[in-house]
């Protein structure tokens, strides 16, 4: 199975812009899943992604916020949709009566748990 790990890297490298600068005024852009908390945030982040697609397909390849390829933000910006689709579907579950639980990470979860939490519901017990 191949991965693209370098465009990941890019998208990782997007979610956490400004993580670690001094200067707050761009400091976790996006929060800890804050885009959830985002009002009209299915049309706000399909927005971003066309704007970015159609820089990028007018031939202007690099955002100037973020000094990244718009591809990054398309990618982005479609995680973040695909994102509030599964977490309406787990409202909708819970609705139903069911309790899938939340599945944010909480703040300063290692990597590597996460990781192996988020496979293990994409992927299923037979991952492992």
């Amino acid at each position: 199975m191949s991965v693209p790990l370098k465009a990941f890297l890019l998208v990782i490298k997007n979610f956490t812009r400004g993580k670690n600068k001094r200067d707050d005024s761009n400091s976790k852009q996006y929060g800890h899943y804050g885009w959830r908390d985002t009002e009209n945030a299915r049309e706000v982040y399909l927005d971003a992604l066309h704007r970015h697609f159609m820089a990028y397909s007018t031939g202007t390849t690099i955002d100037s916020d973020s000094k990244l390829s718009h591809m990054v933000g398309v990618a982005c910006n479609a995680l973040i949709l695909l994102d509030l689709e599964e977490a309406e579907k787990e409202v909708n579950e819970v609705q139903d009566g069911e309790h899938p639980g939340d599945d944010r990470p909480p703040t300063g979860t290692n990597f590597d748990s996460a990781y192996y939490r988020i496979r293990q519901r994409v992927l299923g017990p037979a991952a492992d």
